[in-house]
C-alpha cells in the first residue's frame, strides 16, 4: 500500500514509443517511496495496454547490466530477453 503522505503520480512515468506494430519502453521511472508497491507493474501494464491500443504486436525494452530491478519489472510482465548485445572500446 502507498503511504498516505507519499505522491506518486508527480514522480513516476513510462514513456511509450509506437512505430507500427512494435513498441518500445524508453523509461520507466518510480520514486524510491514508491519501488516494492507494485507502482512499477501497473506502469508497464498500462504502457503494455496503451501499446496495443495502438496496433502494436511486440513490445520491446532494454535493462542495462546490472540494473536486475528493471530485468525483473520486465519479467514479471512476460518480456523475455530475445537478444544479447556486447561491446567494447576500440579507442584506448
Amino acid at each position: 500500500m502507498v503511504p498516505p503522505e507519499v505522491d506518486l503520480f508527480a514522480f513516476e512515468g513510462v514513456r511509450l514509443v509506437v512505430d507500427g506494430d512494435v513498441a518500445s519502453v524508453a523509461e520507466v521511472f518510480v520514486i524510491a517511496e514508491g519501488r516494492d508497491l507494485g507502482c512499477g507493474d501497473g506502469l508497464l501494464g498500462a504502457a503494455m495496454d496503451a501499446a496495443r491500443a495502438q496496433g502494436a504486436r511486440r513490445l520491446d525494452a532494454l535493462a542495462l547490466p546490472g540494473d536486475r530491478a528493471t530485468k525483473n519489472l520486465y519479467e514479471r510482465a512476460g518480456v523475455v530477453a530475445r537478444a544479447i548485445i556486447l561491446s567494447t572500446r576500440l579507442d584506448g
